[in-house]
């Protein structure tokens, strides 16, 4: 299609044909590629300023009923440099050191008050304090100066001096203490605290808080050694301690640990209660000795558990018919006691008994009777234990008078019972092929001296000697029943007929990992350093679509999945548009190509929308849902484009090229009508299927269906 013209495809009452040079279109104000508008950001810096301080002029009444006047407002001059010797919150050591008369704890040490002629800075109250005469004066007082000191009670966060400063003692509720959190209204407080609301009861007060972590001791609270209440707590009990200022800072807790009670005059578990659990401490015990005579008592040992302190002589058991150890038996240790013993003769037959010995140290037998020998019968003749001992060697096998080694006989006793006589009176064994000794002489398959040596079977197609020989059915055979081994390209003569890699005819090419396309089929083939790919010409190379519907390039489709854009009616748009992850809409794609990619690849479904072609771009449909293309005639493979109303043009259009050169394949494009009585300025509305501007546009295998026109409005009536 040359450049200049627009084809319309319509069904109105006729069908339009226009030459144009040009259409430009306004949007907004705007112009460019997809530009919707544009938006400026400026930043902007917004400054809150507070209207000015006006100090209160008059000074505040010398009443000491109500001393401490709270001025809120932050009148501190400008810094110029620091304050004079004596002036208003200059260094001090004592009272003479001040022009106001009075040296007091500020935010940073010992500081001169400044009298309260002119309101105080934020942080200080106006209070009366008495002077040298007794007559109050009053001066600002810096508020915060028990702020995060350690306290365990309301007092202990005051300042001593012109009132209260309603400061409360706040613990922390962790066990690790209370300190003081000083008033805080108008939102002044020391640097790295936070005024925040805490609960008393019913009254809630705001009050400074550290912002994070703990307090910290201040110079005022080291000097003064503040201290407060702490505690340990576990799941055995809670211990109390205390937490105090010192040169170090703010001490840890040093409350003992909860810990189980053990058997050391010590409340482990700060329970109130010591060794709880040990009540037999003071009761009789006995030791550990080797009696079990309750000799000592029960006290708590260095280990926290029960030691028993029987450090009496041992009693020991005598053969005697008493309990001398006091374990309620009798004559323990003496457990042979009565029981049959043999004597002083050469037999071990118990015919006599034990008896305890005289002094009750030990046992004595009283057999008295004759010795008795042992002979070959399978009794123990003579006590000691052993059967027919002195004939070595009885029941086990023995080997007779035949030809071979074998044990095939049994020792027993000779007839007079005196000495032992062997039963083996067999045949003599003979050796076989099967992996034993079979005539006892300490070697195996000795007649078969080439066992163990290779051997290649008939029963594969090698000539490799993979197998042994092996004994089977007491015979030699050959044992190589794996599989035959194949020729590979690798420089190893693998089948061991000869003959390595291309030299061996029996050498069979593997397939190629890609068989996609062009490359089905194809078989690598064999090179210096093993099996290589042996693609055809093209492979992975650039590709366009065609009639054909083949994969010329093996990359899986027919096109070039490295330089197309895809589109699927289940995808979503992004920034990619891959295969893997496909963009929804055509226009999007299209707005995504590069001079890389120009191919948009379109699976088959419907697709509403009014495609505008404005650069180089070329669509192909076919693709099923496995990206498989084939002619959108066949079942699956039709993509459809439906269009609609383009505003900006006022008309129904399904494509829309301007000024571009780009190509339609394989897809069916439907045009959108307009209501029946849908008009502009009178006329109706036409239906576009393709609607070309200056545009080299291509069709290939497009099926276009017309869409109907409106109506125009009615003509005036003729003349009769």
């Amino acid at each position: 299609m040359s450049s200049h013209t627009f084809v319309a495809f319509a069904r109105p009452r006729t069908v339009i044909v226009v030459a144009l040079l040009a259409l430009f279109a306004l949007v907004a104000g705007c112009g460019g590629d997809e530009q919707q508008g544009s938006t400026v950001d400026v930043d902007a810096t917004f400054m809150d300023v507070a209207p000015a301080d006006t100090a209160d002029a008059s000074a505040p009444p010398l009443d000491t009923a109500t001393p401490d006047t709270r001025v809120d407002e932050d009148t501190t001059a400008a810094d110029t440099g620091p304050p004079c010797e004596g002036c208003a919150f200059a260094p001090c050591e004592g009272n003479g050191d001040c022009d106001s008369g009075f040296c007091l704890d500020g935010p940073a040490g010992l500081e001169c008050a400044k009298t309260c002629s002119e309101s105080c800075p934020s942080g200080y109250a106006c209070r009366g304090i008495a002077d040298a005469s007794g007559d109050p004066t009053f001066v600002c007082v810096y508020e915060h100066i028990t702020y995060c000191d350690p306290c365990r009670i309301d007092a202990d966060c005051e300042l001593g001096l012109g009132g209260k400063t309603g400061a409360r003692c706040v613990d922390d509720g962790l066990g690790q203490g209370a300190f003081c959190g000083t008033r805080c209204e108008g939102g002044s407080c020391p640097e790295g605290a936070t005024c925040e609301a805490v609960a008393f009861g019913d009254e809630t007060l705001e009050l400074c808080r550290p912002t994070a972590g703990e307090c910290d001791c201040s110079a005022r609270a080291v000097e003064r050694g503040a201290s407060t209440d702490c505690s340990v707590d576990n799941a055995l009990g809670v211990c109390d301690g205390v937490r105090a200022c010192g040169p170090e800072g703010l001490s840890a807790c040093d409350a003992a640990t909860p810990a189980e009670e053990i058997c050391d005059g010590v409340d482990n578990d700060c329970d109130g209660v010591t060794d709880e659990g040990f009540e037999q401490v003071g009761a009789p015990c006995d030791g550990d000795d080797e009696d079990h005579c309750a000799d000592g008592t029960w006290a708590c040992g260095e280990d926290g558990g029960l030691v028993c302190d029987d450090d009496a002589e041992s009693r020991v058991e005598l053969c005697n018919g008493l309990d001398d150890d006091c374990d309620t038996e009798v004559d323990e240790g003496f457990e042979d006691k009565l029981k049959p013993c043999d004597g002083d003769d050469d037999d071990l037959c118990p015919d006599g008994q034990l008896v305890c010995s005289l002094d009750g140290t030990g046992l004595v037998c009283n057999d008295d009777g004759a010795s008795q020998i042992e002979l070959c019968n399978s009794l123990d003749d003579d006590c000691d234990g052993d059967t027919d001992e002195g004939y070595d060697g009885l029941f086990e096998a023995c080997d007779g008078a035949d030809a071979d080694q074998c044990p095939d006989g049994v020792v027993v006793c000779s007839p007079d019972r005196l000495s032992t006589v062997c039963t083996d009176d067999g045949f003599a064994r003979v050796e076989l092929c099967n992996d034993v000794d079979d005539d006892c002489d300490g070697d195996t398959d000795e007649d078969f001296p080439t066992k163990g040596q290779a051997c290649d079977s008939t029963a594969d197609s090698d000539l490799c000697a993979d197998g042994h020989w092996v004994c089977a059915d007491n015979a030699l055979v050959c044992d190589d029943a794996g599989p035959s081994l194949v020729e590979d390209c690798n420089g190893v003569d693998d089948d061991c007929d000869g003959k390595t890699d291309l030299d061996d005819p029996d050498l069979v090419a593997p397939l190629n990992p890609v068989q996609s396309g062009a490359c089905a089929g194809t078989r690598q083939t064999c090179g210096g350093s093993g099996w290589e790919p042996g693609y055809p010409a093209g492979y992975l190379g650039a590709e366009t679509p065609d009639g054909a519907y083949f994969d010329d390039n093996c990359d899986g489709l027919d096109g070039d999945v490295a330089h197309a854009l895809f589109v699927a009616t289940g995808g979503s748009d992004n920034a990619s548009c891959t295969l893997s992850s496909p963009c929804q809409h055509i226009n999007w794609a299209i707005g995504k190509t590069s001079a890389a990619k120009r191919q948009i690849y379109v699976q088959a479904g419907t697709y509403d929308e009014v495609v505008l072609v404005d650069r180089e771009v070329h669509l192909f449909g076919g693709f099923d849902g496995d990206w498989v293309r084939r002619p959108y005639s066949e079942a699956g493979h039709k993509v459809v484009i439906r269009g609609a109303k383009y505003a900006p043009d006022g008309q129904y259009l399904t494509v829309r090229a301007r000024s571009a050169t780009a190509s339609l394949n394989d897809l069916v494009l439907e045009g959108a009508s307009p209501g029946a009585s849908e008009r502009s300025a009178g006329r109706g509305l036409s239906s576009y299927v393709i609607h070309a501007v200056s545009a080299n546009l291509t069709l290939r295998r497009v099926e276009v269906l017309a869409g109907d026109g409106a109506s125009g409005a009615a003509g005036a009536a003729g003349q009769g």
